[in-house]
């Protein structure tokens, strides 16, 4: 028989669980950096196939900024990406939480409604900022040539 110090036990498992979260950390920025260069990649080619259709917008008296507000709101679809993303997320995990327990062989403490909304804000407005970054950058490298060599480029 031996003594077994609660303190010890606990200061382990806090040293453990504080390198995994710093492991998560790492990985969600890493995806979030790689979503952020795809979703850069699709409008960008997006928005190539269209040079024409805002050079046509350009033509009929369409300010930079109107073609600029056009595709913004048109990146606003990462929003309902963020929804349906936290939605999907949540049917995962909150429904199984005693299953995930019991597959770990370990107590498992479910956070909190605060910290669950908090993380839920969070994915959401990290989804829209993406969006919103990969559009700009779409929008004010599209919003640079003149109209008339835009219409031309393609003859």
């Amino acid at each position: 028989l031996g003594y077994v110090y609660p303190g010890g036990i606990t200061a382990t498992t806090k040293n453990n669980l504080t390198v995994i979260v710093g492991y998560v950390t790492i990985f969600v920025a890493v995806f979030w950096i790689m979503g952020l260069i795809v979703l850069l990649a699709v409008f960008a080619s997006a928005m190539n196939e269209r040079k024409r259709e805002f050079a046509a917008y350009r033509i009929m008296g369409a300010t930079r900024s109107t073609l600029v507000g056009i595709i913004i709101r048109e990146s606003v679809i990462g929003a309902l990406g963020g929804a349906i993303g936290v939605a999907l997320a949540s049917l995962a995990i909150f429904p199984f939480n005693t299953l995930i327990g019991r597959q770990l062989e370990l107590p498992y403490l479910q956070s909190g409604v605060w910290n669950v909304m908090l993380l839920i804000a969070v994915s959401f407005v990290f989804a829209v900022i993406t969006g919103v970054i990969a559009s700009i950058a779409t929008a004010v490298k599209l919003s640079a040539p003149e109209t008339y060599l835009t219409l031309r480029e393609g003859e």
